[in-house]
C-alpha cells in the first residue's frame, strides 16, 4: 500500500469517543447487539461512534483503486481499516464532533448528512453502507493504518467537494447561505454547549464531589473550544461550564426535583431527559422501571380506594369483592393487598419507634430532674 503505521494514538482517541455501551458483532450477516464499551472491542464489526455525537465519516471500499480516488479529492483519511488478503477497506475521516441530537439545528444535521454521502460519493464508496457498523480497528484481523490525526471542520469538507442540490432537504437548498464558509461557524456555541452536556452526564457517577467534577468538566470545554478557529471568549466558556456542571450535578442527585413534572405532552419530564443522554438500552431500563413504578402506583390507589368503598357500603374487604370493584385478577390484588399490609406495618413500627423515643427522652429528662434536684437539696 505504501503506507507505514504511525504512532499517533488515533486508535485511542477512537476508543475514547465510542459510548459507555457500544453496538457491535463478529459476523456481518448477523445482527449487532449492545454491550459495555471493554466488551464491544473485542469483536470484528462495531458502531463508531454514538449516533447523536458523531466523530468520524465513515465510508465502505469496495473496489481496488481507493488510494487514487484519495489523491484527486485532496483528503487523506485518519484511519485506514483493510482486509489482508486485499484491497478493500473502511476510511475513517475525523471531524470536530458535532451534536445531532434533540436541540441541535435541522441545517446542520442536513449539512452533516450531505457531506458524509458526498464524500462516498467522491471515493467510489459503497452507496447502501449505513454506519450502522465498521470492521473494528482494534481487531487483530485488520491492517490499520493510522495517517494522521487532524480533526477537520464540515466547511473543510465542503471546501474540496461540491454538494448536489439532491442531498439537502426540501428548503434548504441555500444552505450555504446560512454557513460561513470561511470560517465554518455553524452552531458553534450550540455544539459548544451539547458536547459539554453530554460529557458532563457522563461523567458525573465517577466523582464523589462537585468540585473535581466541575475541573474535569472544565478541561473538556476548554478543549472543545479549542477545536474551532474563532473561539469562544474566556468569559462566555466559563459561563457554560458553570450553568451545565451547576444543572448536571444538582439535577443528578436530586430525585425529587422531576418529581410531578410533564411536559406538553403529558411525557414525564425526568425521562425524557434520560432519553435524550443514555443510549437505547439504558432508555430501556430507564423506561421499564419508570413505567412498573406509574403502574404500581396506579393499581395500589385502586386497591385503596375499592377497599374503602367496600368499607362504606357495610362489607367486608374480601379478595373476592376487591376482585369485583377493580377488575383486577386475584392474584394482583393479593400482591396489592400485601403491599397495603406492609405499608400499615411499616407505618405502625415508625410510630411505635416515635413514641418510644419519646418516652425514652421523657424519662431521661425526668431523671435529669430527680438527680439536679437532690444535687440542689440542702445538706442535712
Amino acid at each position: 500500500m505504501g503506507m507505514a503505521l504511525n504512532n499517533l494514538n488515533e486508535i485511542k482517541q477512537f476508543n475514547s469517543h465510542l459510548p459507555d455501551w457500544v453496538y457491535h458483532r463478529n459476523l456481518k450477516n448477523i445482527a449487532p447487539i449492545s454491550s459495555p464499551k471493554d466488551v464491544a472491542i473485542q469483536d470484528k464489526y462495531i458502531a463508531p461512534f454514538h449516533h447523536q455525537f458523531p466523530f468520524y465519516f465513515a465510508v465502505d471500499i469496495d473496489h481496488e483503486h481507493w488510494e487514487d480516488y484519495v489523491s484527486d479529492l485532496g483528503l487523506n483519511p485518519n484511519i485506514v481499516i483493510q482486509n489482508k488478503d486485499n484491497n478493500k477497506c473502511h476510511l475513517l475521516y475525523k471531524t470536530v464532533g458535532y451534536w445531532l441530537g434533540k436541540g441541535s439545528s435541522s441545517k446542520l444535521r442536513d449539512f452533516h448528512k450531505a457531506i458524509g454521502k458526498q464524500l462516498s460519493v467522491e471515493l467510489g464508496g459503497d452507496g447502501s453502507f449505513n454506519n450502522q457498523t465498521i470492521k473494528n480497528p482494534n481487531h487483530p484481523d485488520w491492517n490499520v493504518y493510522e495517517l494522521h490525526d487532524e480533526a477537520l471542520e464540515l466547511w473543510q469538507f465542503n471546501q474540496k467537494m461540491i454538494l448536489p442540490k439532491r442531498f439537502l432537504s426540501r428548503g434548504e437548498k441555500n444552505i450555504n447561505k446560512h454557513f460561513d464558509i470561511g470560517t465554518g461557524q455553524i452552531q458553534r456555541n450550540e455544539t459548544v454547549f451539547h458536547s459539554i452536556r453530554h460529557f458532563a452526564y457522563y461523567q458525573k457517577n465517577q466523582h464523589s464531589n462537585s468540585k473535581s467534577f466541575d475541573f474535569e468538566v472544565g478541561q473538556f470545554a476548554h478543549e472543545v473550544n479549542n477545536m474551532f478557529p474563532h473561539k469562544l471568549g474566556i468569559g462566555e466558556i466559563n459561563q457554560i461550564i458553570e450553568s451545565v456542571c451547576t444543572w448536571v450535578w444538582n439535577a443528578d442527585n436530586d430525585k425529587n426535583k422531576y418529581r410531578g413534572r410533564k411536559d406538553k405532552r403529558g411525557r414525564d419530564y425526568k425521562a425524557l431527559l434520560f432519553n435524550e443522554i443514555y443510549d437505547t438500552k439504558e432508555q430501556q431500563r430507564f423506561s421499564a422501571s419508570h413505567t412498573n413504578w406509574v403502574r404500581t402506583e396506579k393499581n395500589l390507589n385502586l386497591v385503596k380506594g375499592a377497599i374503602e368503598i367496600i368499607e362504606l357500603r357495610g362489607d367486608k374487604a374480601t379478595q373476592i369483592n376487591i376482585v369485583r370493584e377493580t377488575k383486577l385478577t386475584r392474584k394482583t390484588v393479593r400482591k396489592y393487598i400485601d403491599m397495603i399490609k406492609e405499608e400499615a406495618y411499616r407505618k405502625r413500627e415508625k410510630e411505635k419507634r416515635k413514641k418510644d423515643y419519646a418516652t425514652k427522652k421523657r424519662k431521661e429528662w425526668i431523671d435529669d430532674k430527680v438527680i439536679q434536684a437532690l444535687l440542689d437539696a440542702p445538706n442535712p
